[in-house]
């Protein structure tokens, strides 16, 4: 968690809003292993602590994360939809299975064996109505971009066959409520470095009249 610390305290200051950071089981100094079904946990557990707080518990809310930290985002607003105002992900895979190839081609030919799923691409079609800003590397040497543009295309699919219109494959992207941003010296991890990172974030909430 202490590498996000620095991400936290822009946000905090450009947006004037609290940030609460979850460090998941088997991180930094948390007890047990992590794992898919473990994080999922960690995450709901986190979000019903805020909903059960007194002070918190009416606040509006934001899901932001990075990398796998967005399939843990992805995952809590696809089964808590109505409690989020927003979703922000960045660099996000697929699944992990899909990932494979790419960080570890030599296991490849046995990724059917991988109990770590995380199906992002999955997953990602319960998210109907919430506005979502995807920020994507173009430089990513871990995650393929292509996973962040899939995920992308697979939402505004799924939004446009909600959509009950007859002219909806004409419908802009902000009409979706779906943002796109590229960034196009981003690496996996030095994405939120990049020129204008922080003002994107704060535009698309801006737009949305949250901040």
């Amino acid at each position: 968690m202490g590498h996000r610390l620095p991400i936290a305290r822009l946000l905090y200051k450009l947006l004037k809003c609290n940030i609460f950071l979850l460090s998941y089981r088997g991180y930094g100094f948390s007890e047990g292993e992590p794992n898919e079904v473990g994080l999922k946990i960690d995450a709901q557990t986190a979000l019903d602590y805020i909903k059960n707080h007194e002070i918190l518990k009416n606040t509006k809310l934001i899901a932001y994360g990075q990398s796998i930290g967005g399939a843990v985002a992805i995952d809590i607003v696809s089964k808590n939809e109505n409690l989020f105002e927003a979703l922000i992900i960045e660099n996000t895979f697929l699944s992990i299975p899909k990932l494979i190839p790419t960080v570890m081609p030599v296991i490849a030919p046995v990724k059917f064996l991988c109990h770590q799923k995380w199906n992002n691409e999955e997953s990602i079609k319960n998210l109907k109505k919430i506005p979502i800003l995807l920020l994507s590397g173009s430089k990513d040497e871990l995650v393929p971009p292509s996973h962040m543009l899939e995920l992308f295309k697979i939402l505004k699919e799924v939004r446009r066959c909600n959509i009950k219109k007859k002219d909806n494959l004409l419908m802009e992207d902000e009409d979706l409520k779906l943002v796109w941003k590229e960034f196009a010296n981003g690496t996996h991890n030095d994405t939120c470095m990049q020129d204008n990172y922080f003002k994107f974030i704060f535009e698309f909430l801006h737009n949305l009249g949250i901040v």
